[in-house]
């Protein structure tokens, strides 16, 4: 009898423990993290198309964003995927850099390469959380 109670209450715990119930919060979370990378893509864009000696500005626009991301506290059924997002931000932050010291190209395509590989496993982690 008594295992069968504590089996009950495992699941119970780990019920508790989904995302999107009210434990995790995963939908207030995204909503936060959404909004910061809307502001980060439209620097992004704005890097693109900035000289590489004047990215300066970008960049420390870029790492404003990224530090507030890095602090968000995110659920913890959410931790490895926002672990994933702010390593997407760093490789970028970083091939903005590499450019701005007139790296070569494979090293700037390293990084970007990086940032992408990050990003889509950041969106895969959080859509398998939404299901």
């Amino acid at each position: 009898m008594r295992s069968i109670a504590l089996a009950i209450c495992g699941l119970a715990v780990a019920l508790s423990l989904q995302c999107g119930g009210s434990t995790c919060n995963l939908d207030k979370h995204t909503e936060r993290v959404d909004a910061a990378l809307k502001r980060w893509d439209a620097i992004v864009e704005i890097a693109r198309q900035t000289p590489q000696e004047l990215l300066e500005e970008p960049i420390s626009n870029l790492e404003e964003i990224h530090s507030e991301v890095a602090y968000y506290p995110p659920p913890t059924c959410a931790t490895r995927a926002h672990a994933k997002l702010v390593k997407y931000m760093d490789h970028m932050i970083d091939g903005f850099r590499a450019s701005m010291q007139l790296q070569s190209e494979e090293n700037l395509l390293e990084h970007f390469i990086k940032a992408e590989a990050a990003l889509d496993e950041y969106y895969e982690m959080i859509d398998k959380l939404h299901d």
